[in-house]
């Protein structure tokens, strides 16, 4: 405590104990002037001796101070100072206080708790516990050849112990990947307690370091749309709340992401990916474009469409300009756009509404025979272009064609996600409820309210398609209150969770 403090808490006890007989002196003497005030202090002074009023005041000081020792310590024992985030797709959080001991360490997710099992961290120092941790990481198979990328985000109100923090971290689990001959990417990161990255983590159930990692490469995303001399395209942060943190270093890496706030080490696994060179084939095979005939040469770039890490290819012909997405785990075309270079003007014969939706069938490769639906046309008169729009095949078709019948432009994206809901790496409908409940109990915990699976009503579980990607939708009610939950069918990452009273 500072001494200034403890000064003004002395005096006042000090004269709290010497007892106010002014009012006293004044009936005394009938209201007549007091002829001798230094005499009056003296009587009152015999009264309290010196010695007493001395002797309250040393234990004044020392209630003070043994007061302020018990806040210190308190506070250095047991209140939160650090928040250490460890996200790969199990999602950790470990809280130390001021002495670096470990408070608390909990499991964000159902995966997290597999890790977690067994696992006893109270009272250690946070570099046994991220030792143990990443082991557990390692064993059960989350960090793997596969999937070799960690983020670890320090959130501390000091900036130089946060440093202090994260580079301690990072040497630990060094060691443990050295120990390990694993080749791991790390991604570490300062954060604070910023308003909006709290409301984003609560809002997706995820950790405020993924929601601060998603945002930067949100932002590096744009930057780089913009800088390649068309309009940027538009990104959504729920387009990037399914992926996992390999995924998201990948995109990471890909823009050359570097900031102040992020280190980075390690290349991130593409183990799981189709390669450059088969992308690029794919890509030329969507388009139906002989390779031989391409005047411009093939460019790719890694990038995210509806919630997948794709290959974007980009290349042309003497006509066409062409840009392809494919997935990079499945090497399907979720994306075909194609523009002509060159827009003539209308010269040939005005074409009925009829003959162009012939011309827009054939120009997409569409037969006859081909079940369509979701048919749309609209004229622009002023330009004389139609804009036709249909669905077959799995496919949305958007064809821009001149009046005269000269095909445009054609944009072909997939109306299904292109990920096999069916494979053996989906999440069951079963993983998928526990990863609910589990959160339900942490967000009921917050609100004062019991729930367990045994008081739950009107449980409902639906797989559906979002965005392109396969979610599952869980809703059900308990201890007056409504769960809704939105779970990437796999991942298993948490994508939404409201809660409201019934």
């Amino acid at each position: 405590m500072k001494k200034k403090f403890i000064e003004e808490k002395v005096k006042t006890a000090v004269d709290n104990v010497t007892p106010d007989v002014l009012e006293q002196i004044k009936l005394e003497t009938n209201g007549k002037e007091q002829a001798a005030p230094v005499a009056a202090k003296r009587r009152l002074q015999k009264k309290i001796p010196l010695a007493r009023r001395l002797a309250v005041g040393f234990m004044c000081i020392a209630v003070l101070i043994c007061g302020g020792i018990g806040l210190y310590g308190y506070n250095q024992n047991h209140a939160v100072a650090s928040q250490i985030f460890f996200d790969v797709n199990p999602s950790v959080t470990m809280t130390l206080n001021r002495n670096e001991r470990v408070l608390n360490v909990k499991a964000n997710n159902a995966d997290a708790e597999r890790v977690l099992a067994g696992l006893d961290f109270s009272g250690s120092s946070y570099d046994v516990a991220v030792n143990a941790i990443i082991g557990a990481m390692l064993r059960t198979g989350y960090l793997s050849e596969l999937s070799n990328s960690l983020l670890v985000s320090v959130n501390d109100g000091n900036a130089e112990r946060c440093k202090v923090i994260e580079g301690r971290l990072l040497n630990e689990i060094d060691k443990v990947f050295a120990s390990e001959n694993f080749d791991g990417a790390i991604i570490a990161q300062s954060i604070s307690d910023d308003s909006a990255l709290k409301s984003l983590a609560e809002e997706y159930g995820i950790t405020m370091g993924k929601s601060k990692l998603i945002n930067h490469i949100l932002d590096a995303l744009e930057y780089s749309k913009a800088n390649d001399g068309g309009a940027a395209k538009s990104y959504t942060f729920k387009d990037f709340v399914g992926l996992t943190i390999n995924e998201l270093n990948v995109l990471a890496q890909s823009l050359d992401l570097k900031t102040d706030e992020i280190f980075s080490s390690g290349t991130a696994s593409k183990e799981n990916y189709i390669g450059i060179d088969e992308a690029v084939a794919a890509a030329i095979g969507f388009a139906d474009v002989a390779e031989s005939d391409l005047s411009v040469s093939p460019r790719i770039k890694t990038d995210c469409e509806h919630g997948l890490i794709v290959y974007e290819v980009s290349f042309g012909d003497d006509l066409y300009e062409y840009e392809c997405k494919v997935n990079a785990l499945t090497g399907e075309c979720v994306k075909l756009s194609k523009e002509i270079i060159d827009e003539p003007a209308i010269a040939g014969e005005i074409k009925t509404e009829t003959e162009i939706a012939e011309i827009a069938k054939e120009a997409t490769g569409i037969d006859a025979q081909s079940e369509i639906s979701d048919y749309r046309s609209e004229y622009d008169r002023e330009d004389g272009k139609y804009e036709i729009s249909f669905v077959s095949g799995g496919f949305r078709y958007e064809v821009e064609i001149l009046a005269d019948g000269a095909v445009i432009s054609i944009e072909k994206e997939a109306a299904k996600p292109s990920v096999d809901v069916d494979n053996e790496n989906r999440k069951s409908q079963e993983e998928a409820k526990k990863t609910a409940l589990f959160m339900a109990v942490a967000k009921a915990a917050r609100l004062g309210i019991e729930i367990n699976e045994s008081l739950i009503i009107d449980f409902e579980s639906e797989l559906e398609c979002e965005n392109g990607v396969w979610i599952y939708k869980i809703e059900f009610r308990c201890s007056g209150f409504e769960f809704e939950y939105r779970i990437n069918a796999v991942t298993g990452a948490v994508i939404k969770e409201n809660v409201d009273m019934n």
